[in-house]
């Protein structure tokens, strides 16, 4: 499959997509740091770009980054969809989990671009919406795919190393909605008990 008949490919779409992804990352990181506006020690990414001039680069690289993330989910369920691959009833399962991935892959580009226009010091609520879009469809995204292509890849390590990641991607998710949710609610009490006390 090609964009056009120049010979470029869409296998260069996830290479752009990880390379602009370390170029607003480092980049953000940087000019932060310069900037003074974070500590130089284990940042979270969305504090690096959360101040102007920073946030500018950082919203704009990821706005890219989402529409170039949809291509490829997009690319991939074509690509598994081709016409010339010959399916059979029994993969009509498949096609169907082709279908319900891309949906989780288009809401993870959606969060991306979400977690882009809205900074975490701007909108919290809405910068944590867009990262749980992000990082959960990713994470689903992530297992479908991995579930889909077990009988297509002759080495066994591979398939499990995807495996594994997905299952880690997942439930450091998990994880992290939890710890938020038992902030907000000892935030919750925290506020509640001090208008008791009042």
């Amino acid at each position: 499959m090609h964009f056009c008949s120049g010979g470029i490919g869409l296998h260069l779409l996830p290479i752009l997509v990880c390379i602009l992804s370390l170029v607003a990352v480092t980049t953000c990181y940087f000019l932060s740091l310069t900037q003074d506006h974070i500590s130089p020690y284990f940042p979270y990414i969305s504090d690096a770009g959360s101040k102007i001039p920073e946030s500018c680069i950082f919203g704009q690289l990821l706005n890219i980054i989402s529409v170039l993330a949809g291509l490829c989910f997009y690319s991939w369920h074509k690509h598994l969809l081709d016409p010339s691959h010959k399916f059979n009833q029994r993969c009509y399962r498949q096609i169907k989990l082709a279908r319900i991935a891309l949906c989780f892959g288009f809401i993870c580009a959606f969060g991306m671009s979400v977690v882009a226009n809205f900074q975490e010091t701007a909108v919290w609520s809405m910068h944590l919406f867009g990262a749980g879009l992000l990082f959960g469809g990713g994470s689903i995204y992530a297992l479908i795919v991995t579930y889909i292509t077990y009988k297509y890849i002759v080495r066994s390590r591979i398939w499990i190393a995807r495996l594994v990641l997905a299952f880690i991607s997942l439930f450091s998710f998990i994880l992290r909605k939890l710890m938020l949710w038992n902030i907000f609610m000892d935030y919750g009490k925290m506020t509640s008990s001090s208008i008791v006390n009042i």
